[in-house]
C-alpha cells in the first residue's frame, strides 16, 4: 500500500495481515492489485493539490468518512439477513454457481468492511479521500448492478432496495462535496471513479463459464 503523510505503519500492517488472511480468492487478488497500483498513481498525481487545501476535519464532516461503512452494513443485512435470499437468486441469475460458495461470499464482504473500516480510520487524513472515492465508486457500481440484474432477471436482487436508496446517493453526494471542497482533484476523482467502477467486470469475468 502506498503510504502517505500522516499513515500508520501499524495500521497499514494490520490491513495488510488482515487481507493477507484471505488472499485464497484470486478475484480479489486481482481487483487489489489493481486497485492498489492504480491509485498509488492516483495519489502521486494528486498529492500537490492535496497539500494545498489540508485535507482534514475542516475538508471532511464528521459522518462522512463512516457512511460507506454504514451503508455496506445495512446492504449485507439486506442481502443475507433481511429479506435476504442473495445466496440462492445469484446462483440463479448467473450462468455458472459453482463459484459462487460460503467462502467466497465472506471472503468478497469481509474484504470490503476491512476497506470501509480503514477509510473511515484515514477519514481525516489525506489518503481517506481517494480511498473513499474508490469504495463509493465500487458500492455505486454495484447498486447499479443490482438494479439492472432485477430488471434482467425480473425479479427481487437482495440488495437492491440499498443500493438504488443508499449506495447511489451517497457516492454522488460524496464526490460533489470533495469536488466542491477541493479535497480532490478531478484527476484524482476520475481515476478512483474508473478503479471502483470497474469491480462489476472483474466479477462478471471472474464468474464466466470455463471454456471447453
Amino acid at each position: 500500500m502506498h503510504q502517505t503523510r500522516g499513515d500508520s505503519p501499524a495500521r497499514s500492517g494490520r490491513f495488510n495481515r488482515l487481507t493477507g488472511s484471505m488472499s485464497g480468492s484470486c478475484v480479489y487478488q486481482a481487483c487489489d492489485a489493481l486497485g492498489r497500483s492504480t491509485l498509488n498513481f492516483c495519489f502521486e498525481t494528486s498529492g500537490n493539490s492535496q497539500s494545498k487545501v489540508g485535507v482534514n476535519s475542516e475538508t471532511m464532516t464528521g459522518w462522512l468518512p463512516w457512511a460507506p461503512l454504514g451503508a455496506v452494513i445495512l446492504h449485507i443485512f439486506e442481502e443475507f439477513v433481511y429479506p435476504g435470499g442473495f445466496v440462492a437468486w445469484y446462483r440463479r441469475y448467473r450462468i455458472d454457481a459453482s463459484r459462487i460458495t460460503t467462502r467466497f461470499l465472506v471472503i468478497i464482504n469481509a474484504a470490503l468492511l476491512i476497506a470501509c473500516w480503514d477509510i473511515a480510520i484515514l477519514g481525516r487524513r489525506g489518503a481517506g479521500v481517494p480511498y473513499w472515492l474508490t469504495i463509493a465508486a465500487l458500492t455505486c457500481s454495484n447498486g447499479c448492478w443490482h438494479a439492472w440484474a432485477s430488471f434482467k432477471s425480473r425479479e427481487y436482487s437482495p440488495g437492491v432496495v440499498t443500493g438504488i436508496a443508499i449506495y447511489i446517493p451517497l457516492a454522488i453526494f460524496g464526490y460533489n462535496y470533495f469536488l466542491r471542497s477541493g479535497a480532490a482533484s478531478t484527476t484524482t476523482a476520475l481515476l478512483a471513479a474508473i478503479v471502483g467502477a470497474s469491480y462489476p467486470f472483474w466479477s462478471a469475468l471472474f464468474h464466466r463459464r470455463p471454456q471447453p
